[in-house]
């Protein structure tokens, strides 16, 4: 058995030997070595890599998001506490991101260029501009450098609110603005249209001067100077000289009733009797009644509406003669009792618009000044 298994052997190799020599006659065929591929690196893609290795062992790549941690503190380095951030992103479309407390952190930000601002009370704000990338977070620390405020109300020598003014706050060597093109030269708030009350920009800590009035013309009664310290907001009443100041109590009028304040102008009486004397008969001020109606002007003009309790009240009133004309649902009446208002000091004056007043025209008006 074993030869006939050798003889076949045999056999099987002698043919293989007369394929090869029938094909050396034929064209060789040149193998050529194939150049090497270059590496190429794969792209860094966030995912899970498919199993390398026998089992089910798998490799897990992930890639940290974008964050930005925000610290607000002092110039010494102390914490600021009750701080609102603001992060501003400069590319169009994404959300601003708000926090609030002493520090801020947003784990889920898009990258890029973000403006994160910081307010505080009594803390001037800041703002910052700052590149977020992939990977670890990005950290930015925001200096707030404490501040001082002043609050309060203009009020005139009677304790009356002075609605309007101009407050400013000079330091050292600065001085009531002259004109409205240098009221922005220096520190100044605005008072209430109603109440005069007003509050102060953010102030450095240190001496000011406080100073009312429009450009040109402080009304300050006292200098004022304060000294203020970091994180001090001061309370403050500024007394302006306003003049003298009136009090009108009216009865028998309604509420759509109108009341002027009429001045006694000796420029225009001196004006009509040299028109009578250049003129003679043909003025037409020669009549007593029509030159005295024509001597007085309107100095200022209230409503009833807006009176309390029946009572209107002038302040920053001229020195000099007056009288007053109301006029109501019945007519226009004009008092036959004038009254004198003295510089800085105050005046009352009541009147009453009689039943009839209703009925007819009537320059009568009773009245009592006191």
């Amino acid at each position: 058995m074993k030869s006939r298994t050798l003889l076949l052997l045999i056999i099987i190799a002698a043919l293989v030997v007369l394929m090869f020599e029938q094909n050396a006659g034929d064209e060789l065929i040149q193998l050529e070595q194939l150049p090497v591929a270059e590496e190429m690196p794969l792209p860094f893609v966030e995912g899970e890599f498919l199993p390398i290795a026998d089992g089910d062992a798998r490799h897990t790549l992930s890639v940290t998001p974008a964050s930005l941690q925000v610290s607000s503190i002092n110039p010494t380095g102390g914490t600021v506490s009750a701080v609102s951030f603001v992060a501003q992103p400069e590319q169009v479309g994404v959300h601003q991101r708000v926090a609030y407390g002493s520090t801020a952190t947003w784990s889920d930000i898009r990258p890029g260029v973000w403006q994160v601002s910081a307010t505080a009370d009594l803390h001037f704000p800041v703002e910052r501009g700052v590149k977020v990338a992939d990977g670890p977070a990005t950290e930015l620390e925001l200096i707030l450098k404490p501040a001082a405020q002043v609050v309060g109300q203009v009020q005139n020598t009677y304790g009356a609110a002075m609605n309007g003014y101009f407050v400013y706050f000079l330091k050292e060597g600065e001085s009531h603005p002259g004109s409205y093109q240098d009221k922005d030269d220096v520190v100044h708030a605005r008072g209430g249209v109603r109440d005069g009350s007003f509050e102060s920009p953010l102030l450095n800590p240190g001496r000011y001067l406080v100073s009312v009035g429009p450009p040109g013309r402080p009304l300050n009664l006292d200098e004022v100077y304060l000294e203020l310290g970091e994180l001090e907001r001061r309370e403050i009443e500024v007394v302006v000289e306003s003049g003298a100041q009136l009090e009108i109590v009216v009865s028998g009028a309604s509420q759509r009733a109108n009341i002027s304040l009429l001045q006694y102008d000796p420029r225009r009486v001196a004006q009509m009797k040299k028109m009578n004397e250049r003129l003679g008969d043909k003025s037409k001020f020669q009549d007593p009644e029509k030159m005295e109606d024509k001597s007085w002007r309107a100095e200022e003009r209230l409503k009833m509406r807006d009176s309390e309790d029946g009572k209107l009240v002038v302040n920053r009133m001229r020195a000099g003669l007056y009288c007053l004309e109301v006029k109501d649902v019945g007519g226009k009446f004009r008092s036959s009792q004038s009254f004198e208002v003295f510089a800085d000091k105050p005046v009352r004056v009541n009147i009453a618009v009689p039943d009839w007043g209703s009925n007819y025209l009537s320059k009568a008006v009773q009245g009592t000044v006191q």
